[in-house]
């Protein structure tokens, strides 16, 4: 294969899945390891993407660097939409849940107008529009400070109102997720509420792509133990699948409607 074919691949590739693995573009590429590591090398040097541990990333996924909320909406939709279908089975009639601020939360949020009562607490704006109209749903957006393009309370205001509240049930999105150094977030503003909100639920349920997997962002929210239940979708690898399971760590992953 053309050097340049292939390295267009392996770019095409990125803005398809959102990450490449060093080892699933060789054996789809019928190259070596090394070959592939050479051409995201010098396609990184290029400013294309950016280097992971065993892969990369396109350089607006950089776990250091968060996108607005419009354009978060875009990526891996399908892949959101199982998981929320699949969160939506923690959640019983007549419970209290808390929906942290983001597009995977906010997908969660479509999924649960299908029951008839809840209590919803949530951090993002966005989900409060969303919820506020139906039926038999009493909604608490926290108050607080508002991050401008991502709709997500955060300050002092947001804190004291997570400290004074109890749900059955918490559900958190992360910006990145490694299985030693846990869950981080691009922003120090939203982890003080994102760990009040853990804290003021009997269950934490983790709510995350599988793009999210694999890397380390600015400011650590908690150990990925601190989660009863973690969702994914099944893209996540494999290998790492297992590796969560022997953590002691409960691993579901959600698969797209037929």
């Amino acid at each position: 294969m053309v050097p340049e074919h292939r390295r267009r691949q392996l770019i095409d590739h990125l803005h398809e899945h959102g990450v490449a693995n060093v080892a699933e573009l060789a054996a789809d590429l019928g190259v070596s390891p090394s070959t592939v590591r050479r051409d995201l090398h010098m396609l990184e040097e290029q400013g294309w993407l950016q280097r992971t541990h065993g892969g990369a990333v396109l350089p607006e996924l950089s776990a250091s660097f968060e996108p607005p909320y419009a354009e978060k909406l875009g990526r891996m939709a399908t892949e959101k939409r199982a998981i929320a279908r699949l969160a939506a089975e923690q959640v019983g009639e007549g419970e209290v849940v808390i929906l942290d601020s983001g597009s995977t939360t906010l997908a969660l949020a479509l999924e649960l107008k299908r029951r008839r009562r809840l209590t919803v607490i949530t951090t993002d704006l966005k989900i409060g529009e969303g919820l506020c109209g139906v039926p038999g749903f009493e909604v608490i957006v926290v108050g607080g400070r508002v991050r401008p393009e991502f709709y997500a309370m955060v300050g002092p205001f947001a804190e004291q109102t997570l400290r004074q509240v109890h749900a059955n049930v918490a559900f958190l999105g992360a910006d990145a997720i490694d299985l030693h150094r846990g869950v981080s977030n691009a922003s120090l503003d939203e982890v003080p509420i994102k760990q009040l909100a853990i804290a003021a639920a009997d269950r934490a349920v983790l709510i995350a792509d599988h793009t999210k997997f694999g890397r380390e962002s600015l400011a650590k929210v908690a150990d990925l133990t601190r989660f009863d239940l973690v969702i994914t979708d099944d893209g996540l690898d494999p290998i790492l699948r297992a590796a969560i399971r022997d953590a002691g760590i409960e691993l579901a992953v959600a698969t797209e409607e037929p």
